[in-house]
């Protein structure tokens, strides 16, 4: 984000910006398998773990004015 450089899909996945990169007609099947594995779990369980994953982000979101 400082230098404004732009990575392709395979670029990212190699620097470990992004978890996998695939061809543009590959996206919506890949996103819909990933999202099936996570369909039978607690709702509630994945909201405390990302919570918790992000704690410093959301608390600096939560501090400006505003975002109530």
């Amino acid at each position: 984000m400082t230098t404004g450089r732009r990575y392709g899909g395979t670029e990212a996945a190699e620097a470990e910006i992004v978890q996998a990169a695939v061809g543009e007609t590959e996206v919506l099947p890949r996103a819909l398998e990933r999202a099936a594995a996570l369909a039978g779990k607690d709702p509630a369980t994945l909201k405390a773990i990302k919570q918790e994953l992000y704690r410093d982000t959301l608390a600096a979101l939560r501090s400006f004015p505003g975002s109530g």
